[in-house]
């Protein structure tokens, strides 16, 4: 894909190239999203090459990257009962990605994860095997929310923080979505997105 973009003061126009197959997430590509069976088709593409060239204030720059694509579709949003979520996808620096979501609900929250290899191989974790808790909580411009989040994955190792950086990152609309890039410190390293909705107003 050619990416591009320009308004005042910014841009930029960006090449992103797919370097391998598609990852299939859930039970080959259908994702839970509660304990009673809903659930969305769901897969990423989590090895984009980025290179291209960001302009701010008239200064034009040459920059490269990688990148993570999401095309999910589902009949409905959330079920009765779920507040939101907090999504994240992770390029962690051993070569290990992980894609890991929980469905806030009012009696038990729902977590679902795929730890995928550098080879491609795709393990599917259950909500048994996670724990997720917000930490650092902040004050933003729409409300409370969590700047870091502890995520622990025993049966394969994974003791992390996944920390966003200072700042907000709501991006406003009929449904508010708090978007921002984070660092992961702990059992592994790397760096990767948060996506979260159902804070704060």
């Amino acid at each position: 894909w050619r990416l591009r973009v320009q308004t005042d003061g910014w841009g930029y126009d960006l090449q992103l190239t797919n370097t391998d197959e598609r990852v299939a997430h859930g039970d080959n590509g259908f994702s839970a999203k509660s304990f009673d069976g809903q659930g969305s088709m769901y897969f990423s593409l989590t090895d984009l090459e980025i290179s291209g060239t960001v302009t701010m204030n008239g200064k034009t720059q040459q920059v490269h990257g990688m990148g993570w694509f999401d095309r999910e579709w589902s009949s409905q949003l959330l079920k009765t009962g779920q507040q939101g979520w907090d999504w994240f996808a992770l390029h962690l620096d051993d070569g290990h990605k992980l894609m890991a979501f929980r469905l806030r609900e009012d009696e038990r929250d729902f977590l679902s994860a795929s730890w995928i290899a550098a080879d491609g191989t795709v393990t599917t974790l259950g909500p048994d095997q996670i724990r997720l808790s917000g930490q650092g909580w902040r004050k933003s411009g729409n409300g409370r929310v969590p700047g870091r989040f502890q995520l622990r994955i025993p049966d394969i190792g994974v003791d992390i923080q996944v920390s966003a950086p200072e700042g907000h990152y709501w991006n406003a609309g009929l449904y508010p979505y708090w978007e921002s890039p984070v660092t992961v410190e702990g059992s592994h390293t790397g760096v990767g997105y948060m996506e979260l909705t159902g804070y704060g107003k």
